[in-house]
């Protein structure tokens, strides 16, 4: 909510805000509907969404979700402490995983 005001004063605002949680999201949604800024015609909303929380769905506007395949995240960093442990693996390592994103009404 403390984003959102700060946001609203901002004097080049981005096209683009992108939230860390839904929770957060929602937060934002209301404290811009409160200041006057209108989502998506002013500004558009994105969720890292984690949990894929129905309430997102069902906000006015409906929030766009970006898909974290938290799944596969957590199936990988089972296999890199394997491999750490087990010496059939180095440190550091990275992993590229595809995201998905679930457009709705918060984006423009």
């Amino acid at each position: 909510i403390q984003a959102a005001e700060a946001f609203s004063r901002l004097p080049d605002k981005p096209d683009v805000i992108f939230c860390d949680s839904d929770s957060i999201a929602l937060g934002a949604l209301h404290e811009l509907s409160q200041e006057g800024i209108r989502v998506p015609k002013d500004v558009s909303l994105v969720s890292i969404g984690l949990n894929h929380s129905e309430t997102t769905r069902c906000s006015i506007p409906a929030l766009t979700v970006a898909e974290l395949p938290l799944q596969e995240m957590a199936e990988g960093c089972a296999d890199c402490v394997i491999g750490l442990l087990t010496g059939k693996l180095k440190a550091p390592h990275n992993a590229i995983l595809e995201t998905g994103i679930i457009e709705r009404d918060s984006l423009s």
